[in-house]
């Protein structure tokens, strides 16, 4: 029995001899970030690692990877002139004193420096007023002195004024050092707001970080390249874009911008950027329903109720449960539910996702400012056109129509608006596919001119059988190309549309001929588009008619 106690402890001791020494062969590497995915929501980083091993097992270790990573997405890849073997990959985390990131660190420093800088004049104030104290108590004791003096006939005034003087020089010098320090003091409080701000930019207010350990197994000795890759929160990027108009050639300048923020703790220095539109957060997992049964409701008599405790006391409750007993019996028998599941970029547009590779080396700081990246850019042939609408505004707007021709389709995001290289304004580009128009306004075109008037009163007359109140209205629109060429103009107007089938709508015989009803399927806008010559002055005439019975209300009528 001792034998075995003996060889049991001797296996013991063998083993955790193994262990120490396995994890004393751990072999720390310093790593650094080559490549950076950003999607719409987070980031996928790449780091390399080098390290010459001997043959056999060995554990390298990577630390000072962000707490923040999530720990399911970090993967191994590697590379050596001989055989090896990844095997298992853990990940643990470190806890420090400090934060982790060093700029975060530096203006903690700092800004406990100018603290301790801004104590320092706080304490010297403190003793110049103590000074000052003692100043003002010498001075109101000395006129008693002098006093005395002068009644003794022993009042020696030159003394008394080198007295007075060299007071009146110390309470000088005090209120100096006071006024001194509190300006250094409003100085000392700048700088740290400045720099309480720089460090709101980057702050995680981490201090762990993890140390990921990778088990290998080598031939021979060589030296081992390892790539390691996670995903983690704090970084982002949209789409921004800028449309330039050259109104001589008709063509737009189209620049899509790719802007990237990221507060993950770590810089990204020198890397190769790509920013996909794929987003990794959203959930894997289709969406399913289950089986929606429906049946009649069971009517329960009132006793039963009464039996289980659920009519009031009062008689308005009974009342009220009496008059909606169907519905207190659908929500009794109902079952519970259940809940529910500069150079541009290489673009590479795949099947269901889109990736952008930032030419040359990248970097984007881990301060949560905007970093924008020239993705792509394109000149698109465009039509020239004014669009009119008198109703809401005398102008003319001028605007573009481009058909898109990229590879992969351009995300929604603002834009910047540009014609003949002075900004017009920002508008929004929504969704835009390979194939598809899209209009790009351009601001008020001046040489457009636009005249818009009410030709006839408000009338409003009965009707002799029917008793019907009948208002109409007639406008008149005069437009003017002022332009040297021709160009496309369209007016817009709407006719009213009725919901109640009393309410009668009709278009007065006096108006124009529309060239498009019911624009862009919206019911009751009205459309009319014509080609005018450079000079030409043309005019659109527009009225309707409102009828409704007597007594009624229409508002706006």
């Amino acid at each position: 029995m001792a034998m075995r106690v003996g060889i049991l402890g001797l296996l013991l001791t063998l083993i955790v001899q193994s262990a120490t020494s396995h994890a004393a062969e751990a072999v720390q590497v310093e790593s650094r970030i080559t490549a950076v995915t950003v999607f719409p929501d987070r980031a996928e980083v790449t780091r390399v690692a080098e390290a010459a091993l001997p043959a056999g097992e060995s554990t390298v270790a990577i630390a000072g990877l962000p707490a923040s990573l999530f720990a399911d997405t970090v993967r191994v890849r590697g590379a050596a002139e001989g055989r090896f073997q990844i095997g298992s990959v853990e990940t643990r985390q470190v806890f420090a004193e400090a934060a982790v990131k060093e700029e975060e660190r530096r203006l903690n420093r700092e800004i406990e420096e100018l603290g301790d800088q801004r104590r320092a004049l706080k304490d010297k104030v403190a003793a110049l007023r103590v000074q000052l104290d003692f100043i003002t108590a010498i001075g109101r004791e000395a006129p008693k002195t002098a006093n005395e003096e002068l009644v003794r006939g022993k009042l020696d005034p030159e003394s008394w004024k080198q007295a007075w003087t060299s007071l009146g020089g110390g309470a000088a010098e005090a209120y100096e050092g006071i006024r001194g320090a509190e300006v250094e003091q409003r100085k000392l409080d700048r700088s740290v707001a400045r720099k309480k701000r720089e460090l709101n930019q980057i702050r995680t207010g981490r201090k762990a970080s993890v140390t990921a350990q990778v088990n290998v197994a080598l031939s021979a000795p060589t030296r081992l390249r390892l790539e390691l890759s996670y995903q983690l929160p704090g970084a982002s990027w949209r789409p921004l874009y800028d449309a330039r108009l050259d109104s001589e050639t008709a063509k737009v300048g189209l620049t899509q911008i790719g802007e990237v923020r990221q507060r993950t703790g770590e810089d990204w220095q020198e890397v190769q950027l790509v920013l996909s539109t794929a987003r990794p957060s959203a959930s894997a997992r289709m969406p399913d329903l289950e089986s929606w049964f429906i049946d009649f409701a069971q009517v329960m008599p009132l006793e039963n109720f009464r039996s289980r405790g659920i009519l009031e006391k009062s008689e308005a409750a009974r009342e009220g449960l009496a008059v909606l007993g169907d519905q207190a019996m659908e929500m009794e028998a109902a079952p519970e539910p259940m809940a529910a599941p500069a150079p541009v970029a290489e673009v590479v547009a795949g099947e269901f996702a889109s990736e952008y590779r930032i030419a040359g080396a990248a970097n984007v700081p881990a301060d949560n400012a905007p970093h924008k990246f020239v993705i792509a850019e394109q000149s698109l042939e465009a039509a020239l056109a004014v669009r009119v609408v008198p109703k809401v505004a005398p102008r003319a707007y001028l605007y573009a129509e481009i058909e898109y021709s990229g590879e992969a389709a351009l995300l929604p995001g603002p834009v910047s608006v540009f014609r003949d290289d002075s900004f017009i304004g920002t508008g929004r580009l929504g969704l835009l596919r390979s194939g598809e128009m899209h209009k790009f306004s351009f601001g008020i075109d001046d040489k457009v001119r636009v005249t818009y008037r009410l030709v006839e009163g408000e009338r409003s007359r009965e009707g002799l059988i029917n008793k019907e109140r009948r208002q109409e209205r007639l406008y008149r629109t005069e437009v003017v190309n002022h332009h040297a060429r021709p160009i496309e103009i369209t007016v817009l107007d709407q006719l009213p549309m009725p919901r109640d089938e009393r309410i009668k709508v009709e278009l007065l015989k006096q108006s124009t001929t529309p060239t498009q009803k019911d624009v862009e399927e919206r019911k009751g806008v009205l459309a009319w588009t014509e080609s005018y010559d450079p000079g030409e002055k043309r005019a659109v005439v527009f009225g309707y008619a409102v009828t409704y019975p007597e007594g009624e209300t229409v508002p706006g009528f």
